[in-house]
């Protein structure tokens, strides 16, 4: 019975953990979007505040389909009246955003977070080799 329920867990843990696809690290051609949407956005969004442990970020209705590769800010930190707050950063200035480039691979979309080289494959969005 125990190996019953343990196995139930594990199938619905594999279920679960389906949601934003990561895929081991690939050269892939680098590639743009042919089909932004409201739908691709908000799963570029979902991949990169995955990729950023969950900060929520906004891009651009066009993302990457001039470019290949975005750059995530990281926000500045600002005092209840909405001003910056003077003080030491703790990061170098070049470290001060998150890269991420769009490639194709396998047939696949797939956004690479450049600082850990982890991939996901974006479900929805269709792209074409750069070049």
């Amino acid at each position: 019975m125990a190996n019953v329920i343990k196995m139930g867990l594990t199938i619905a843990a594999a279920i679960i953990g389906t949601g934003c696809q990561t895929v081991p690290p690939t050269k892939g051609a680098p590639a743009l979007l042919v089909n932004a949407s409201p739908k691709v956005t908000t799963e570029i969004q979902d991949v990169v505040s995955q990729a950023l442990n969950g900060v929520q970020v906004t891009v651009a209705p066009d993302v990457l389909t001039k470019s290949p590769t975005m750059a995530i800010e990281r926000p500045e930190f600002r005092s209840p009246a909405g001003d910056p707050i003077m003080g030491r950063r703790m990061d170098m200035p070049e470290d001060a955003a998150d890269h991420f480039t769009l490639s194709r691979s396998n047939e696949k979309c797939v956004l690479t977070h450049e600082q850990t080289s982890v991939s996901y494959v974006l479900k929805s969005a269709r792209c074409v080799v750069v070049g």
